[in-house]
């Protein structure tokens, strides 16, 4: 049984999640987040007092390896790195190293930025995913990288998709789902607030929005959940029924998220679409964009249908046509 499984997981396979997700994940990243992030991060290394740039686990790390105290001009060269490395990430050219590069240089950017005040987790997840591209087969498909190899080798066009191990897109939806059930595991572990209803309910209900995260050491000087909710939120919150159920449907969708993803197809086009409507509906309430998370949903979603649909159609396609 193990010998079969282990096969089922090895068997070649022309990937469909990895190379699509790098190029979506990378273009996202490049045009949305690294462009901007840059100067960002340089205004507050100019702006923050070494007291508190000092603190945290970044800046400690940055300082064992030398490149601290930082510099705008040290910045403004990481930013370059991130979108050269981004750019060539994104049509594939020495693919993994850099997706390495991006990985690293964005890492230290979205760190310097948004590791003092609010924090905004949403780049997260797609960060994450761009590391897992590194390692996991079938990252290089749809690249320059693979073209370049069919032809320097005289094989067919086709061989810039080339097959790989089916486990690699299984460990990529692995991965992101351990994300969600990261979160819903720490809901759980917050106590009974989030299986009554009333840790949900004290967020819709709050306008939390004067203080942020400070920190001093590792000592946390203020904190603040920044949410706007809507009054609607406000209406679900002296709901104590919808609020459990809300509650309930939040951990449910994202303990069992690393489950539905490889299960079967038709299990990740649901947990997806959940997931999208969970965070659309966390806009709505509340005002906190994970658009970063939806694109990435809806892209294994998209995958997921497409591939179900070309199954479907050479399925009932003739054994003539099929044997093309």
């Amino acid at each position: 049984m193990i010998a079969r499984a282990l096969a089922w997981l090895c068997a070649p396979e022309r990937p469909v999640l990895a190379p699509v997700l790098r190029i979506v994940v990378c273009a996202w990243l490049l045009f949305m987040r690294a462009i901007d992030i840059g100067p960002h991060a340089m205004k507050i290394v100019v702006d923050r007092p070494p007291t508190v740039l000092d603190a945290t686990h970044l800046v400690a790390l940055m300082e064992a390896f030398g490149a601290w105290p930082a510099t705008p001009t040290t910045l403004r060269a990481i930013w370059v790195v991130s979108l050269v490395a981004g750019g060539l990430a994104l049509v594939g050219l020495a693919t993994r190293a850099a997706l390495l590069a991006f990985f690293v240089s964005l890492s230290i950017l979205v760190g310097l930025a948004q590791g003092y005040g609010f924090f905004n987790h949403t780049p997260a997840l797609p960060i994450l995913v761009v590391f897992a591209l590194v390692f996991v087969p079938g990252t290089t498909a749809l690249s320059l990288d693979a073209v370049i190899v069919a032809r320097v080798s005289g094989l067919t066009r086709a061989a810039g998709w080339p097959q790989a191990p089916r486990f690699g897109d299984l460990l990529l939806l692995l991965t992101i789902g351990l994300v969600y059930a990261s979160a819903g595991i720490a809901k759980v572990r917050a106590g009974v607030a989030w299986f009554d209803g009333s840790a949900l309910a004290a967020y819709l209900s709050s306008d939390a929005g004067v203080q942020h995260w400070l920190y001093r050491g590792d000592d946390v000087v203020a904190y603040s959940y920044m949410t706007t909710p809507a009054r609607l939120a406000r209406t679900l919150s002296q709901m104590p029924a919808a609020m459990m159920v809300l509650s309930w449907a939040t951990l449910a969708l994202e303990l069992l998220a690393p489950v539905m993803l490889v299960w079967s197809r038709a299990a990740r086009i649901v947990i997806c679409l959940g997931t999208i409507a969970f965070h659309l509906g966390v806009r709505k309430l509340m005002g906190i964009s994970f658009i970063d998370w939806i694109v990435i949903d809806a892209t294994i979603a998209m995958c997921a249908f497409t591939a179900w649909w070309h199954q479907r159609r050479v399925a009932s396609a003739p054994a003539t046509e099929r044997a093309r």
